[in-house]
């Protein structure tokens, strides 16, 4: 044992801790006598290649990162098989198609011509790369925003929350802008959450290729993604548009902060709730009240008279 000692103090720290608790393991076979150098030698290679199997509580705790729904995020799923991968890709798609389908419905009375819906749903997908952009200037701050933030103690997890909520929301909204300020075809108040709409399914269906690519979900993590992430991302990013029309189509200029504002608050605390044990209901009812708000809202906005621009 002064041998296995020794070696634990040369190696030091948490590899050391391994290493004991691969002499551990055979222990029973040694029967108090000497260890032989291949003994060792065996001892030593197992404390490095199997750690996931001998990790402490306290290094599960350091690794969790919890069912994110955020970019770069790992889910409690494991990855998938590529089949598998490639059906959920396909979902995804047809996922992210249906919603669009829908926002296209809820705009029936004067509605977008199909190819500015799709570009604005691309333009979703390339925010992408901006959010991840945001993330990296987050980084290089020391204000990382993780899961495991947002799952650890309040005073880190709230800012952390809205830190995401502002990164993915300004995402979004930077090439609708452009599409906003020039199309004629945005002209009425309802255009505002429709083309952040299909911006918000784009960004969803590039946030779950990127975890799945990364092999960061697993199969049922993977479905609910696919199906329940487009409209979700659509919901937070309606505050959003509606404060770009009343910007560009009446000059409110105001209406945009607002609106992002709104659009952040709501994305982050649905990702705060989500990430707190206990709180997963409140993250349900976040995106609930959304959607009401927005069928409600819908009524009237739906029924304005176009602006002529």
């Amino acid at each position: 044992m002064e041998l296995i000692e020794s070696l634990i103090r040369e190696h030091g720290g948490e590899r050391a801790q391994r290493l004991r608790q691969a002499s551990d393991l055979d222990a029973g076979q040694a029967n108090g006598s000497c260890p032989s150098p291949s003994q060792v030698r065996n001892w030593i290679d197992r404390a490095d290649k199997l750690p996931p199997l001998l990790e402490t509580q306290e290094h599960r705790a350091a690794r969790f990162d919890g069912d994110a729904p955020g970019l770069g995020e790992s889910t409690h799923g494991s990855a998938v098989m590529p089949v598998t991968a490639l059906l959920l890709v396909c979902l995804a798609g047809a996922s992210a198609g249906v919603w669009v389908a829908y926002l296209r419905w809820k705009d029936k009375r004067r509605p977008e011509p199909l190819a500015i819906l799709i570009l604005a749903t691309a333009a979703g997908v390339a925010s992408v790369g901006a959010a991840l952009l945001g993330y990296g200037v987050l980084d290089g701050l020391g204000r990382a925003a993780t899961w495991s933030t947002l799952a650890g103690p309040w005073r880190d997890a709230i800012p952390g929350a809205l830190a995401i909520g502002l990164v993915e929301e300004t995402a979004k909204l930077l090439p609708i802008l452009p599409i906003a300020l020039t199309s004629r075809h945005f002209d009425e108040i309802w255009d505002g959450p429709v083309y952040l709409g299909a911006a918000g399914i784009g960004f969803a269906l590039a946030e779950t290729l990127y975890l799945l690519a990364g092999g960061e979900v697993g199969t049922l993590d993977g479905i609910v993604r696919a199906v329940i992430a487009p409209i979700t991302h659509a919901l937070f990013a309606a505050p959003t548009g509606l404060g770009l029309a009343y910007a560009v189509l009446y000059g409110r200029w105001w209406a945009l902060p607002l609106g992002l504002g709104v659009a952040s608050l709501a994305h982050g605390a649905y990702d705060l709730f989500l990430a707190q044990p206990g709180l997963q209901p409140a993250a349900s009812a976040v995106v609930g009240v959304l959607w009401i708000w927005l069928l409600f809202a819908a009524r009237d906005l739906v029924q304005r008279a176009p602006v002529k621009r």
